[in-house]
Protein backbone atom coordinates (compact mmCIF):
# COMPACT_ATOMS: atom_id res chain seq x y z
CA UNK A 1 0.00 0.00 0.00
CA UNK A 2 1.17 3.40 -0.85
CA UNK A 3 1.33 5.80 2.48
CA UNK A 4 2.16 9.47 0.98
CA UNK A 5 0.61 10.73 4.44
CA UNK A 6 3.18 8.80 6.25
CA UNK A 7 7.07 8.82 6.29
CA UNK A 8 8.60 5.66 6.18
CA UNK A 9 11.60 6.88 7.71
CA UNK A 10 9.98 6.86 11.00
CA UNK A 11 10.23 3.33 11.81
CA UNK A 12 13.96 3.32 11.54
CA UNK A 13 13.95 6.70 13.52
CA UNK A 14 11.62 5.71 16.57
CA UNK A 15 12.94 1.85 16.48
CA UNK A 16 10.16 0.16 15.82
CA UNK A 17 9.71 -3.13 16.97
CA UNK A 18 6.91 -4.47 14.90
CA UNK A 19 9.39 -5.91 12.29
CA UNK A 20 7.20 -4.95 9.23
CA UNK A 21 6.23 -2.25 7.42
CA UNK A 22 2.86 -1.14 9.24
CA UNK A 23 2.04 2.00 10.17
CA UNK A 24 1.40 0.46 13.93
CA UNK A 25 5.35 0.81 14.98
CA UNK A 26 4.23 -0.34 18.31
CA UNK A 27 3.26 -4.14 18.42
CA UNK A 28 1.75 -3.97 21.39
CA UNK A 29 -0.89 -2.15 19.42
CA UNK A 30 -0.94 -4.09 15.96
CA UNK A 31 -4.40 -5.78 16.46
CA UNK A 32 -5.52 -2.57 15.21
CA UNK A 33 -2.95 -1.79 12.97
CA UNK A 34 -6.26 -1.09 10.54
CA UNK A 35 -7.72 1.26 12.47
CA UNK A 36 -5.05 3.06 13.34
CA UNK A 37 -4.40 3.19 9.86
CA UNK A 38 -7.32 4.66 8.67
CA UNK A 39 -7.68 6.74 11.40
CA UNK A 40 -4.23 8.31 11.04
CA UNK A 41 -4.52 8.96 7.15
CA UNK A 42 -8.21 10.27 7.18
CA UNK A 43 -8.03 13.27 9.30
CA UNK A 44 -10.67 15.47 8.07
CA UNK A 45 -13.14 16.23 10.98
CA UNK A 46 -11.75 13.19 13.16
CA UNK A 47 -13.75 12.31 15.95
CA UNK A 48 -13.68 9.24 18.35
CA UNK A 49 -16.36 6.63 17.39
CA UNK A 50 -17.62 3.33 19.30
CA UNK A 51 -14.65 1.06 17.23
CA UNK A 52 -12.41 3.37 19.08
CA UNK A 53 -13.56 2.35 22.01
CA UNK A 54 -11.20 -0.78 22.74
CA UNK A 55 -8.19 1.11 21.37
CA UNK A 56 -8.77 3.97 24.05
CA UNK A 57 -9.18 1.58 26.95
CA UNK A 58 -6.06 -0.22 26.00
CA UNK A 59 -3.66 2.90 25.37
CA UNK A 60 -5.03 4.66 28.36
CA UNK A 61 -4.02 1.08 30.74
CA UNK A 62 -0.63 1.99 28.55
CA UNK A 63 0.31 4.93 29.41
CA UNK A 64 -0.24 4.22 32.99
CA UNK A 65 1.59 1.50 33.24
CA UNK A 66 4.42 3.03 31.65
CA UNK A 67 4.71 6.65 32.74
CA UNK A 68 7.71 7.93 34.85
CA UNK A 69 5.03 9.97 36.97
CA UNK A 70 5.74 13.69 37.65
CA UNK A 71 8.63 14.75 40.00
CA UNK A 72 9.83 18.02 38.54
CA UNK A 73 8.54 22.10 38.83
CA UNK A 74 9.42 22.35 35.13
CA UNK A 75 7.36 20.40 32.20
CA UNK A 76 8.47 20.16 28.98
CA UNK A 77 4.76 19.87 26.88
CA UNK A 78 5.30 18.00 23.47
CA UNK A 79 1.84 18.18 21.44
CA UNK A 80 1.16 15.90 18.71
CA UNK A 81 4.86 15.28 18.17
CA UNK A 82 4.81 13.17 15.12
CA UNK A 83 1.72 14.05 13.54
CA UNK A 84 3.12 15.65 10.54
CA UNK A 85 4.97 12.61 10.32
CA UNK A 86 2.72 10.18 10.45
CA UNK A 87 -0.53 11.78 8.76
CA UNK A 88 1.12 15.02 6.76
CA UNK A 89 3.71 13.83 4.80
CA UNK A 90 1.46 14.76 1.42
CA UNK A 91 1.20 17.90 2.01
CA UNK A 92 4.85 19.43 2.41
CA UNK A 93 6.07 21.57 -0.34
CA UNK A 94 9.22 21.75 -1.44
CA UNK A 95 12.99 20.71 -0.34
CA UNK A 96 12.84 23.81 2.52
CA UNK A 97 9.91 22.57 4.35
CA UNK A 98 11.83 18.53 4.24
CA UNK A 99 14.87 19.67 5.49
CA UNK A 100 13.11 21.71 8.30
CA UNK A 101 11.18 18.32 9.02
CA UNK A 102 14.49 16.69 9.35
CA UNK A 103 15.55 19.11 11.55
CA UNK A 104 12.64 19.12 14.16
CA UNK A 105 13.13 15.52 13.58
CA UNK A 106 16.51 15.51 15.14
CA UNK A 107 15.61 18.31 17.61
CA UNK A 108 12.65 16.13 18.54
CA UNK A 109 15.14 13.12 19.24
CA UNK A 110 17.63 14.57 21.44
CA UNK A 111 14.55 15.08 23.82
CA UNK A 112 13.51 11.13 23.22
CA UNK A 113 17.32 9.98 24.61
CA UNK A 114 17.82 8.63 28.00
CA UNK A 115 20.13 11.25 28.69
CA UNK A 116 17.60 13.89 28.60
CA UNK A 117 17.89 15.57 31.98
CA UNK A 118 13.84 14.11 33.48
CA UNK A 119 14.48 15.06 36.54
CA UNK A 120 14.80 18.68 36.28
CA UNK A 121 12.29 18.79 33.44
CA UNK A 122 9.84 16.37 32.87
CA UNK A 123 8.26 15.51 29.55
CA UNK A 124 4.93 15.25 29.38
CA UNK A 125 3.15 14.43 25.55
CA UNK A 126 -0.78 15.64 24.61
CA UNK A 127 -1.45 12.72 22.20
CA UNK A 128 -4.29 11.39 20.16
CA UNK A 129 -4.78 7.74 21.14
CA UNK A 130 -4.25 6.94 17.51
CA UNK A 131 -0.66 8.72 17.16
CA UNK A 132 -0.05 7.26 20.77
CA UNK A 133 -0.60 3.75 19.32
CA UNK A 134 1.26 4.07 15.60
CA UNK A 135 4.37 5.67 17.79
CA UNK A 136 4.39 7.69 20.67
CA UNK A 137 3.58 5.12 23.02
CA UNK A 138 7.33 3.18 21.97
CA UNK A 139 8.82 6.25 24.11
CA UNK A 140 6.48 5.48 26.75
CA UNK A 141 8.04 2.38 26.78
CA UNK A 142 11.19 3.00 26.84
CA UNK A 143 10.96 5.19 30.19
CA UNK A 144 11.19 8.37 28.19
CA UNK A 145 8.02 9.80 29.60
CA UNK A 146 7.05 11.32 32.61
CA UNK A 147 3.03 11.84 31.73
CA UNK A 148 0.69 11.51 28.74
CA UNK A 149 -2.19 13.30 28.21
CA UNK A 150 -4.87 12.26 25.52
CA UNK A 151 -6.68 14.63 23.52
CA UNK A 152 -9.40 15.22 21.59
CA UNK A 153 -9.08 13.47 17.51
CA UNK A 154 -8.47 16.37 15.79
CA UNK A 155 -7.38 18.87 18.66
CA UNK A 156 -5.23 19.84 21.46
CA UNK A 157 -7.52 20.28 23.79
CA UNK A 158 -7.43 17.61 26.77
CA UNK A 159 -9.71 14.58 26.66
CA UNK A 160 -10.30 15.47 30.60
CA UNK A 161 -9.30 18.94 31.83
CA UNK A 162 -8.62 17.80 35.43
CA UNK A 163 -5.54 15.69 33.45
CA UNK A 164 -3.46 19.07 33.10
CA UNK A 165 -4.55 20.98 36.73
CA UNK A 166 -0.85 19.51 37.60
CA UNK A 167 0.68 22.39 35.46
CA UNK A 168 -1.18 25.51 37.12
CA UNK A 169 1.77 27.46 38.48
CA UNK A 170 4.91 25.13 37.21
CA UNK A 171 6.81 26.30 34.48
CA UNK A 172 5.85 24.96 31.05
CA UNK A 173 8.15 24.81 27.99
CA UNK A 174 6.10 24.27 24.67
CA UNK A 175 6.85 22.18 21.61
CA UNK A 176 5.18 20.04 18.89
CA UNK A 177 3.05 20.83 16.65
CA UNK A 178 0.41 22.52 15.00
CA UNK A 179 0.68 26.62 15.65
CA UNK A 180 -2.55 28.18 15.02
CA UNK A 181 -4.32 24.69 15.57
CA UNK A 182 -3.93 21.96 17.78
CA UNK A 183 -0.57 23.68 19.78
CA UNK A 184 -2.55 26.87 19.87
CA UNK A 185 -5.51 25.14 21.41
CA UNK A 186 -3.23 23.50 24.25
CA UNK A 187 -1.24 26.56 25.15
CA UNK A 188 -4.65 28.37 25.47
CA UNK A 189 -6.02 26.10 27.72
CA UNK A 190 -2.81 25.65 29.71
CA UNK A 191 -3.13 29.50 30.19
CA UNK A 192 -6.50 29.25 31.83
CA UNK A 193 -5.19 27.19 34.71
CA UNK A 194 -4.90 28.66 38.27
CA UNK A 195 -2.01 30.06 39.67
CA UNK A 196 -1.28 30.49 35.69
CA UNK A 197 1.88 28.33 34.87
CA UNK A 198 4.90 30.14 33.23
CA UNK A 199 5.20 29.48 29.41
CA UNK A 200 7.80 29.60 27.01
CA UNK A 201 7.89 28.21 23.42
CA UNK A 202 10.82 26.14 22.52
CA UNK A 203 11.37 27.47 19.16
CA UNK A 204 13.34 24.77 17.45
CA UNK A 205 10.71 22.40 18.19
CA UNK A 206 7.46 24.47 17.04
CA UNK A 207 5.91 23.43 13.73
CA UNK A 208 3.74 25.03 11.53
CA UNK A 209 0.97 23.21 9.24
CA UNK A 210 2.68 22.04 5.94
CA UNK A 211 -0.36 23.75 4.24
CA UNK A 212 1.68 27.20 5.27
CA UNK A 213 4.71 26.18 3.40
CA UNK A 214 7.76 26.80 5.67
CA UNK A 215 7.30 23.98 8.88
CA UNK A 216 9.15 26.31 11.44
CA UNK A 217 7.26 29.31 12.54
CA UNK A 218 9.21 32.75 13.26
CA UNK A 219 9.60 34.40 16.63
CA UNK A 220 6.95 37.26 15.88
CA UNK A 221 4.62 34.86 14.50
CA UNK A 222 4.37 33.05 17.91
CA UNK A 223 4.56 36.02 19.76
CA UNK A 224 1.64 37.48 17.28
CA UNK A 225 -0.57 34.40 18.18
CA UNK A 226 0.31 34.21 21.86
CA UNK A 227 1.37 37.76 23.72
CA UNK A 228 0.84 36.05 26.82
CA UNK A 229 3.70 33.33 26.90
CA UNK A 230 7.92 34.01 26.15
CA UNK A 231 9.65 32.40 23.30
CA UNK A 232 12.69 30.39 24.05
CA UNK A 233 15.43 29.26 21.67
CA UNK A 234 18.04 27.84 24.12
CA UNK A 235 16.92 24.69 26.01
CA UNK A 236 17.84 21.98 23.56
CA UNK A 237 21.70 23.68 23.90
CA UNK A 238 21.61 23.64 27.78
CA UNK A 239 24.04 21.01 28.07
CA UNK A 240 22.69 20.12 31.95
CA UNK A 241 19.38 19.16 30.01
CA UNK A 242 20.44 17.14 26.69
CA UNK A 243 23.52 15.92 28.23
Amino acid sequence: MERKHYDTRLAEQLCSNNGSREVALNREFQRWNELIEERIRDRQGARYGSRDAPLMQYAQDHARSGELGIDSEKFLVLVHPFYLSLSHMHLLQGEEAAEELQRYTNNLMQVMQPSFARERINVVIFETFHHYAAATSLMVERGLVNKVVFTGADSGAPAEEENIYFLAGRTVYLGGGYLRKCLSTAARRITYLKPAPRIYAVLNLILNSPRNGTIFPKKWQILDIHPEIGVNNTLLEDEAITR
